[in-house]
């Protein structure tokens, strides 16, 4: 069973066609799937939005809201940590990428040793968004330093994970905004396991909430504090390579 969990923060212009989106696909899943909404402390009508679409798919739906405005990796861990699924996915609320590639993620899932698929939004298969391309390039610079993630692209919001392989780390998790995809990613592979990515298609899509300078900046800030507290001291990782290739996702 796959459980698909989406952050919400004041998405409730465009999150319906979005969910119904996921839905459409979750529906082919041929073990069953839930999709898990997360309203991470919205201060529009986003919960009213998330109910409603509960309502019209009881059986499909599940909601959640956070009290107060947490982060996006916050509410991704709130979602796992009631997902039934053995398999745990998310998904941006903003619907950039293309759905059809959940079936590709879910490929790569199934190999040996593969604890994680990550989508990556890589040149030839997806149309990029302009403003984050400075911020993407500065911050896998400084990723590259930090952290070992066996991926090039860590910051796309489209991943799959073996539900076994995560929630033992659910709790020891510290990043609650948009540089955790990278601390989990890093504790996954110190662990054993592999991570493979899986080229996807990424439109631009409007009304992002991400502000490249202000979060870039507190992604940065976040990634050294991680590195450099007491009990993750810092250590500049030695380079690894995912055993996989793009190529094999033509």
């Amino acid at each position: 069973m796959l459980s698909l969990v989406i952050p919400c923060y004041n998405e409730s212009r465009r999150l319906t066609p979005v969910a119904h989106a996921a839905l459409a696909h979750l529906s082919q899943w041929s073990d069953g799937a839930e999709l898990i909404l997360v309203d991470d402390g919205s201060t529009d009508d986003t919960w009213a939005v998330i109910e409603r679409i509960r309502r019209n798919s009881p059986d499909h739906v599940r909601s959640m809201r956070l009290p107060d405005n947490r982060g996006k990796g916050a509410a991704v861990r709130a979602g796992f940590a009631i997902a039934r699924g053995s398999e745990l996915g998310y998904a941006d609320a903003d619907g950039s990428a293309a759905w059809s590639g959940l079936g590709r993620l879910a490929q790569a899932l199934a190999l040996p040793r593969v604890a994680a698929s990550v989508g990556e939004r890589v040149s030839g298969h997806t149309i990029a968004q302009p403003h984050r391309r400075l911020l993407g390039s500065l911050f896998r610079k400084v990723v590259a330093l930090l952290a070992d993630t066996g991926v090039s692209d860590t910051q796309c919001g489209f991943k799959l994970f073996r539900a076994s392989a995560v929630r033992p780390l659910l709790s020891h998790l510290t990043i609650d905004r948009y540089a955790f995809d990278v601390e989990l990613l890093h504790m996954l592979r110190e662990r054993g396991h592999e991570i493979v990515g899986v080229p996807v298609t990424w439109a631009h899509r409007s009304g992002s909430q991400v502000r490249p300078l202000r979060d870039g900046a507190r992604m940065v800030r976040d990634l050294f504090m991680w590195r450099v507290t007491p009990r993750r001291p810092f250590a500049i990782p030695a380079p690894r390579r995912s055993v996989f290739r793009y190529s094999s996702w033509p």
